[in-house]
């Protein structure tokens, strides 16, 4: 037997023991464990519902009234429901073809040349109807129903947005007069110290310390232009919103914040997208499109049309009716 061949063997061998080995030792690990504890909740959720007027759940008298203002003068809100009426009154015009047609005819014909001149009136009644054998128009109608359900998530989309608007804006501007009347009261004790700290050093000494509370004084004053300022943006802002002229509206919502309502109840976010106005217009504006597909490709297919008319003529406008009398009497 060939030695060499004999050597290449053991080698081989013994390469293979050592990898089963080093798989061996690397398979005795131990196994990952999984925790079976429930898993915690989305976000801290409260017990009570909240109502679709929620500003009214803070209790401020005053927020009330300005968001009730802004739901009633707001452009743009009264923008959005002239859209909703717009596309109600489409809804009616499309299920008006649901109804026969029923038109008046009425004329008078005259003839010029030698002779007498006969004239000849006439008046009826037309009446045309589409028997919507594919359910076409009903497709339409539906559309358009859809369309204005849209737009009336649009409007309560829209309404939802202006109030949370207000609020914010009320709510800032709560802060805004709070700040001024801390930094009023902190002006009034830096302008004490700075009398005493004179009375000490002397008014036109060059003392460190009156220069420092000098400097103070007039940080203070800077701060109170700078809330005054923030203040007028605010209630200009507050007034646009409400639909009133910014430069007579007046605001007093005070220096205090209302107590926190509890916490409401959210439930899943699922059920939070099915809240949500305008995720529910965009969804009935699917709908609509889909319903308009339809009616497009039940536009293709035959129609049939019924049509019936009544027409009455004569000579002279008091026969018009005379063979009707006639025939009654």
């Amino acid at each position: 037997m060939d030695l060499g061949c004999t050597l290449r063997n053991y080698r081989r061998g013994v390469w293979l023991l050592l990898l089963l080995g080093l798989w061996g030792c690397a398979s005795k690990g131990a196994s990952p464990t999984f925790s079976t504890s429930s898993l915690p909740p989305f976000t801290a959720s409260g017990q009570q519902d909240m109502p679709d007027r929620w500003w009214t759940a803070f209790g401020d008298h005053g927020l009330n009234l300005e968001v009730d203002r802004a739901l009633g003068e707001n452009f743009e809100l009264a923008v959005a429901l002239q859209r909703l009426r717009a596309a109600r009154a489409l809804t009616r015009r499309e299920a008006s073809d649901l109804l026969p047609d029923l038109n008046g005819v009425i004329g008078t014909e005259s003839t010029f040349g030698p002779g007498s001149n006969p004239s000849r009136n006439t008046w009826g009644l037309d009446a045309a109807y589409q028997v919507d054998l594919w359910g076409q128009i009903r497709s339409r109608v539906e559309a358009e129903r859809l369309r204005a359900d849209a737009t009336n998530a649009d409007y309560h989309a829209v309404a939802l947005s202006l109030a949370a608007e207000v609020s914010r804006t009320w709510f800032s501007l709560i802060l805004a007069y709070a700040q001024l009347d801390l930094l009023e009261q902190q002006g009034v004790t830096n302008q004490n110290g700075l009398n005493a700290v004179e009375l000490r050093f002397g008014v036109i000494g060059g003392s460190p310390n009156v220069l420092r509370q000098r400097q103070l004084v007039q940080s203070t004053l800077e701060q109170i232009i700078v809330v005054k300022s923030n203040i007028e943006v605010l209630e200009h802002q507050l007034a646009v919103l409400n639909g009133q002229p910014p430069q007579t509206a007046k605001y007093s919502p005070g220096s205090l914040l209302p107590e926190l309502p509890p916490l409401p109840y959210s439930g899943l976010p699922s059920e939070l997208l099915n809240r949500r106005p305008d995720v529910r217009a965009s969804y009935l504006a699917l709908a609509a499109a889909d319903r308009d597909l339809a009616a497009a490709v039940l536009d293709q297919y035959p129609r049939i049309n019924l049509g019936a008319s009544l027409v009455n003529s004569a000579e002279s406008p008091e026969t018009l009716f005379r063979d009707w009398f006639f025939s009654i009497g």
